[in-house]
């Protein structure tokens, strides 16, 4: 459990062998530190987004190598 975390209230949930699936591959290209925090988060706001901004910042360091010039 997260440190700053009060939670007091166990959940259980049951899937079937697909939903399971499904959520580990969900939680997986989440890159979250657990599956708790996972499901907590989604809970909360209702979508994970992973995003990538290596593509920014390769555009930024190429862009700054042309005000170099």
């Amino acid at each position: 459990m997260e440190k700053n975390r009060s939670g007091k209230h166990k959940f259980t949930l049951y899937l079937s062998d697909n939903e399971n699936r499904i959520l580990d591959a969900k939680y997986k290209m989440s890159n979250m530190r657990s599956k708790s925090t996972f499901l907590r988060h989604m809970i909360v706001y209702g979508a994970v987004y992973d995003v990538d901004y290596a593509y920014f910042r390769n555009t930024t360091i190429c862009l700054r190598r042309l005000a170099e010039i």
